[in-house]
């Protein structure tokens, strides 16, 4: 007794300091109903080390390249410098019991100021919510919550900023939202066959998505216009590859798309107005057994085309796949330091010392 009260200054500082660490996630307590949620109804502690504690489910980078965001099974959002790696803010989501709160989706608008996050929010089946998010404060801004009936597997923004297109669980497909409309629903395609894990913008009015179901879906909208007239062009197209596409990504001018795949070690390229295969890559010798080339990038000035998964090669290494001259050239291979499945690629601008085209990955 006499050691703790001798050393009761220096429990009481180390106190202090793991005080700093642990919070409850504000969300939780002061944003959201909590009628008609799984949230807990009453602050939950967490301890922050600066770092993300599970999955990285989601990864986007802004269009100067200037930040990155991740969104994770650790229910939270975080923020990072794309320079130098360094973790400028860190987002704690809604939590409840099981995965509630976990994070399977976010975008960053073009100019880097608005972030968005979906996945298992507020509930764990049907009533999820989207939330976004000021980037520099990190304070909640709006929080989309219109019939959303299952998770919000991914999130994109259009190349102005305009929209936000996300993707949802099971047969219930696209939403498109309008920031000029304070961001209610434009547009919805919930006649899907199965969950839908990617979309893509083009810059002159595309869209596409992937889904398991085995298609590819191609919309139209007038950017241009302040009725957009969002619609549909023609029936859904059967991925050329494989059963379960996953990743989708326009060209920079938007004459092709980019799928990739969950079941097979596959990336093809199609026409970015008919859908027709233009081109493609098997890439040989690898093993692809967890998953195949999920997703797929462009980089900046739509000279090489980019994919990683979980295709591994002969000795266990998770491989990260370049092609040049259009996505049509030859294939370069490079390894990264991840063990596991790498769940998103996303170009950006890089200093004048390093490759105009390197990518980011998580």
């Amino acid at each position: 007794m006499a050691q703790v009260w001798r050393h009761r200054r220096a429990i009481a500082a180390g106190l202090s300091a793991l005080a700093a660490l642990i919070f409850a996630p504000a969300l939780a307590q002061d944003q959201g109903p909590k009628n008609g949620t799984d949230l807990y109804d009453r602050p939950v502690l967490a301890v922050d080390p600066g770092i993300h504690t599970a999955k990285i489910q989601s990864l986007a980078v802004d269009a100067g390249g200037r930040f990155a965001v991740t969104g994770s099974d650790d229910r939270t959002v975080r923020i990072w410098s794309v320079a130098d790696g360094t973790l400028l803010r860190t987002i704690w989501i809604p939590v409840g019991p099981a995965n509630v709160g976990a994070v399977y989706a976010v975008a960053i608008s073009p100019d880097g100021s608005t972030i968005a996050a979906g996945g298992y929010t507020e509930k764990q089946n049907n009533g999820t919510a989207i939330y976004l998010f000021d980037r520099e404060s990190g304070n909640l801004v709006r929080r989309i919550a219109d019939d959303l009936p299952n998770v919000t597997h991914f999130l994109t923004f259009s190349p102005d900023g305009c929209y936000l297109a996300a993707t949802l669980g099971g047969s219930n497909g696209l939403r498109v939202y309008d920031r000029n409309k304070n961001w209610c629903e434009a547009f919805r395609d919930d006649q899907y066959g199965d969950t839908s894990y990617d979309a893509a913008f083009a810059r002159d009015g595309g869209l596409a998505t992937s889904s398991f179901d085995g298609l590819i879906r191609s919309y139209r909208y007038d950017p241009n216009s302040d009725s957009p007239n969002f619609r549909r062009v023609g029936e859904p197209f059967a991925a050329p590859s494989g059963k379960h596409p996953w990743g989708v990504a326009y060209s920079p001018d938007g004459k092709l798309l980019a799928v990739g795949y969950h079941d097979v070690a596959a990336v093809d390229i199609l026409s970015g107005t008919t859908l027709e295969r233009v081109g493609g890559h098997k890439p040989a010798g690898v093993n692809a057994s967890i998953a195949g080339a999920i997703d797929v990038a462009w980089s900046r000035d739509g000279q090489t085309l980019f994919a990683a998964g979980a295709v591994e090669d002969a000795p266990f290494r998770k491989l990260l796949f370049a092609w040049d001259r259009g996505g049509l050239g030859d294939e370069k291979r490079m390894t990264y330091c991840a063990a596991d499945t790498a769940s998103g690629v996303a170009p950006y601008r890089t200093s004048e010392s390093l490759s105009p085209r390197s990518p980011a990955s998580a």
